[in-house]
């Protein structure tokens, strides 16, 4: 991953964390639905589902982000 690149997500991850920490929408032109019994949440490259709401795909997709880091960044 170029260093451009992971510091982008990076930033994302921030916003979204802070998003989720105080419940409010992340606004950063991420595409949330309900598909085949999941709640997705896409941003930057990255996915989450859950099962349990669109917060706990929020949850999913930061974890999603920091794996994605670990292994190419």
């Amino acid at each position: 991953m170029k260093p451009e690149r992971a510091a982008e997500l990076r930033a994302l991850m921030a916003h979204v964390q802070d998003c989720y920490l105080n419940d409010r929408a992340v606004d950063r032109g991420e595409r949330t639905g309900y598909r085949g019994g999941a709640y997705e949440f896409r941003l930057g490259g990255v996915a989450g589902t859950a099962t349990h709401g669109a917060r706990a795909a929020m949850a999913s997709w930061l974890r999603a982000a920091q794996r994605k880091l670990l292994r190419e960044g």
